[in-house]
């Protein structure tokens, strides 16, 4: 393998761990969310919302700032 090819697969390979950051912090938020009783709607909107940003950074390949 030559350097090239090398630097091109730790790229992809970094690329693919952000994402999977982003998307398990996204998964972490839903997975231990509760609403407060009837809240349920405003949680589902605020989820949806973050859930739109994380998909629309991941789509551009920059790097979201809410992952945590």
């Amino acid at each position: 393998m030559y350097a090239f090819d090398h630097d091109e697969v730790l790229a992809q390979l970094m690329l693919a761990r952000h994402r999977t950051e982003a998307l398990a912090a996204l998964v972490r938020q839903l997975a231990h969310t509760t609403p407060r009783k009837d809240e349920w709607e405003r949680t589902y909107r605020a989820l949806q919302a973050r859930a739109r940003r994380t998909l629309a950074a991941l789509g551009s390949d920059e790097q979201p700032d809410f992952v945590q």
